[in-house]
């Protein structure tokens, strides 16, 4: 992969995505499955966490910039189907 490309990802379980060493991403866009979910940029103490809250059993999406790299990664509590839509910028 190259600078400029578009990554999507997605999981089924609360879960983290950390990317090779030398790699950056600007995450752009999270999804959910129809529940309250906590997602964020995480550094293995801290975490920086934003919520989504879904009243139905309908698919959620919400806008963010989140830049993520090895050492500061995305995290995600979902219970269900979670992932995100980013650009590689490194």
């Amino acid at each position: 992969m190259a600078s400029g490309d578009v990554v999507n990802w997605c999981s089924n379980a609360a879960t983290t995505y950390v990317p090779a060493v030398g790699v950056e991403l600007m995450i752009v866009q999270v999804f959910l499955n129809g529940q309250t979910m906590q997602y964020g940029i995480q550094d293995g103490i801290d975490w920086a966490r934003q919520y989504v809250i879904s009243n139905n059993n309908e698919g959620e999406f919400a806008a963010c910039k989140y830049g993520i790299t090895n050492s500061h990664y995305y995290q995600s509590d979902s219970k269900t189907e979670t992932g995100f839509s980013a650009i590689q910028l490194k």
